[in-house]
Formats: structure tokens, C-alpha cells, sequence
């Protein structure tokens, strides 16, 4: 985030705006969903998401609702009499998970405790600023906007938080052939309220195949791998990706990151490029990596080709400093010099006479002298 010389004037402008729900005086007056489908052939998957954070706190206290209508079969549309008797309730009451519900998620899963937190959660405030007045406001909205953002981001990295949270579900009772629209919309919306469901047209053949990530490149360091690979083909379709690493030559592949590696928001020359860095358990081993995306419905999409990387030593880390060099009356020299750090040098095996002992002083008045011959 960049701050500007007129952040303050900036809050003030927002806090002056901002809506009587926040102060919880009364209830929104627009509740706003969208939503995304995936098919599998025998499934439709399917994910929403509020828009905003008072359909977010609502849809959390109400639920949603989740309909269907049949609006084609193989070749033939359905009439207006079918589609009504094709309607049918999928769930009435999509909600998240009642707060102790969550515990065992929680224990398992970063993102569900997340998630959980973000509803939960007494406070939620990434930075804490004043606590009175217009600076009170902006701290308000600035943790709802905090619970809001974050327990999306928890939803998007795993079907499971997204179905915990009331936020998914899969439909198995589909049908080759037949084209359905879905409909999910909060319940109870207010007296007056505007209601935009979230609505999808979908049939249960229209497989898509997830792409390939392209571009996977790989540079060795000192024991380390830095890869890299292009976004502009995947942004559509992966909330996070997985990189995989092979200590038998692509054999079998382990997932190396914790973590999910997001897409981040960059107008450098590098805003096309996701990047990942990973720790070479051993120098002189070859190691094969790939990735693959991770898509909101749950399903990892193909892997990327292979790259091949070879721990090897970096350069050596200090320069030692020579400090004084001082002939001395039996021809040899001493040396001293002070390395900057904790300097190591293996050298051959030679006597100490050989290096810095000498039979008969300089003939020729150099410093070091012809040495012996």
C-alpha cells in the first residue's frame, strides 16, 4: 500500500462517507453475490462470493440460498412449464460453520483458522491506529474490510474453508446433456433492500480444461533454486500455485511450499513473472521442479514442464585483508593480514619452511626475492 502526503485528508473524506451500517444503525440497502461453476462430468462445482462487506456480515448471519432450473436437455430447451418443474432448492441455508465447528479445521489448516478468526474473531486489525473520533470510524472499517479480504483469500486457497464458510458446494444430482442455471442469493435481505444473486449458466459436459503454467525457468545459487514462470496464462484460473520437487530425477514429486504462492500486484518489468525460492537439501544432487495452479473449486490444474537444477557452492563469502608484509634479517617473510569475517582456505599440505623461509637473503633487493632454485 502507498501512503501519500494526503492520506489524512484522504480519511477524513471516506470517514465523512461512510455508510450508517457501519455504525450499525441500520441494515445495507444492496446485498451483491457472484458466482463461478466448474464441470466435472458427473458434477457441477460450484463457488460465490459477496461482493462487499455488509452482503459478507449478512450472508454470515442468514445464509445463502442455492436454487436450481433445468433449462435444456440434450437438444431440446425446456418450455416455461418445465423449467418451473425443474426448479428445485439445493440448500436453503448455506452458512458458515458454527465457531466450535471450526476447531478441528483449525487445527489442521492455516486457512481455516484464518477464516475462522476473520468470523469469529473479537478483533481483527492488522495495524491499530487512534481510537477516537473520525480515526475510531476509519479503524471500524478498516478491520471489516480486514475480516472481509482475508476469509475470501482463506476461501479461494481451499474448498473445504470456502464449503465451511457457506461459500460452495457441489451438485451431484446433474444429468449428461442438460443445461441448469444456479441462483444463490442471501436470505432474509432486508425490507427495500436490492438484491444481486449471483447466477450461472452451466452444463454438466461443458468440461474446461485448466492450462498448463508456461515459462518455468530455474537459476542455482548457493544451495538454493530461484524459479520462475509466467502468470498471463493462468491468471484466470489459479488462486495459488504448488511447486513440487524430485530428488530421483522426476520419479516422484514432493510439494516443497507451505505456503500458497498468490499472484502480487507489480507495474515493474517483472508484473508477468511469479517467483518462488526453495532451500537444496544437498550440494552436487540434481533436482527436477515443476508447478501446478491451484483453482478455487479445489482442483490442481496440469503440471508445467520440468526444470532441472544442481546445488552447487556459491563464491567465497569474505576477502581477507593483507595488514603489514615485513621482511625479516634471515631472508623469510611475515605476512599478517585480518580476514573481515570467519575466513576458511584449504591449501595443499606444504612445510612452512617452503612458503616463507629462504636460504640466503634477496640477492636482487625485491621483497620476495628470487626464492630458491
Amino acid at each position: 500500500m502507498r501512503m501519500t502526503k494526503h492520506w489524512l485528508t484522504t480519511i477524513i473524506l471516506a470517514c465523512a462517507s461512510l455508510p450508517a451500517w457501519l455504525y450499525g444503525q441500520q441494515a445495507p440497502e444492496k446485498l451483491s453475490v457472484r458466482m463461478l461453476g466448474h464441470a466435472t462430468g458427473n458434477s457441477i462445482i460450484l463457488r460465490w462470493a459477496p461482493l462487499d462487506y455488509p452482503t459478507w456480515d449478512w450472508g454470515n448471519q442468514y445464509g445463502y440460498r442455492l436454487e436450481r432450473v433445468t433449462i435444456k436437455q440434450d437438444t431440446q430447451f425446456l418450455s416455461y412449464a418445465q423449467q418451473q418443474q425443474s426448479f428445485v432448492v439445493l440448500d436453503s441455508m448455506l452458512a458458515p460453520l458454527p465457531e466450535m465447528s471450526w476447531q478441528p479445521l483449525a487445527a489442521s489448516s492455516d486457512m481455516a483458522g484464518l477464516a475462522a478468526g476473520a468470523i469469529y474473531g473479537e478483533g481483527f486489525m492488522v495495524d491499530t491506529l487512534a481510537t477516537e473520533g473520525l480515526m475510531q470510524a476509519y479503524n471500524v472499517n478498516q478491520e471489516q474490510t480486514n475480516r472481509f479480504g482475508f476469509s475470501l483469500f482463506a476461501a479461494d486457497q481451499s474448498y473445504a474453508v470456502a464449503e465451511a464458510m457457506g461459500l460452495a458446494y457441489t451438485d451431484t444430482g446433474v444429468t449428461a446433456g442438460a443445461l441448469y442455471i444456479y441462483r444463490v442469493r442471501p436470505n432474509a435481505p432486508p425490507s427495500g433492500a436490492e438484491v444481486e444473486a449471483g447466477s450461472l449458466v452451466i452444463g454438466a459436459d461443458e468440461i474446461q480444461d485448466f492450462p498448463q503454467p508456461t515459462g518455468l525457468k530455474a537459476t542455482a545459487e548457493d544451495k538454493r533454486a530461484q524459479l520462475s514462470w509466467s502468470r498471463s496464462s493462468t491468471d484466470d484460473f489459479y488462486t495459488s500455485f504448488i511447486v513440487e520437487r524430485s530428488a530421483n530425477n522426476g520419479a516422484s514429486f514432493q510439494q516443497v511450499n507451505d505456503k500458497p504462492v498468490i499472484y502480487t500486484t507489480s507495474t515493474g518489468p517483472e508484473s508477468n513473472q511469479l517467483f518462488f525460492q526453495d532451500s537444496l537439501p544437498a550440494y552436487g544432487q540434481l533436482y527436477v521442479y515443476r508447478v501446478r495452479g491451484l483453482s478455487p473449486f479445489g482442483i490442481s490444474g496440469p503440471a508445467s514442464d520440468t526444470v532441472h537444477v544442481v546445488g552447487k557452492p556459491g563464491p567465497i563469502a569474505y576477502r581477507p585483508s593483507i595488514t603489514t608484509v615485513e621482511e625479516l634479517p634471515d631472508g623469510s617473510v611475515r605476512i599478517s593480514w585480518t580476514p573481515p569475517g570467519a575466513f576458511r582456505l584449504q591449501l595443499p599440505a606444504i612445510p612452512l619452511s617452503e612458503l616463507l623461509h629462504r636460504q640466503q637473503p634477496p640477492a636482487d633487493g625485491l621483497l620476495f626475492g628470487k626464492g630458491n632454485r
